[in-house]
């Protein structure tokens, strides 16, 4: 972190490589590219964490196809020096 804050979720997007033998092209959801019918997503943490310059936020982000057919997501961020996870 770079500055006092509380974390209260994040955001996420993914970026595909397709390559082939002559051309290579990417599927991007970032904010910051062109839109695609695949969006962003928006994680909430259950309980938000409090955070000081220069603490280190480390976590796991787990996504699988559940039997509807829909996207389970699974995120846990872990604060080392306050001993703290949220997910």
């Amino acid at each position: 972190m770079e500055r006092v804050g509380v974390i209260h979720g994040v955001g996420i997007w993914f970026d595909v490589y397709f390559s082939g033998s002559t051309y290579c092209s990417l599927l991007s959801t970032s904010p910051f590219e062109l839109p695609t019918r695949w969006k962003q997503m928006r994680l909430l943490l259950s309980k938000p964490i409090g955070i000081n310059p220069d603490q280190i936020i480390s976590g796991n982000l787990k996504m699988g196809v559940n039997e509807d057919g829909t996207i389970d997501v699974e995120l846990i961020l872990k604060v080392p020096e306050l001993n703290v996870i949220s997910t």
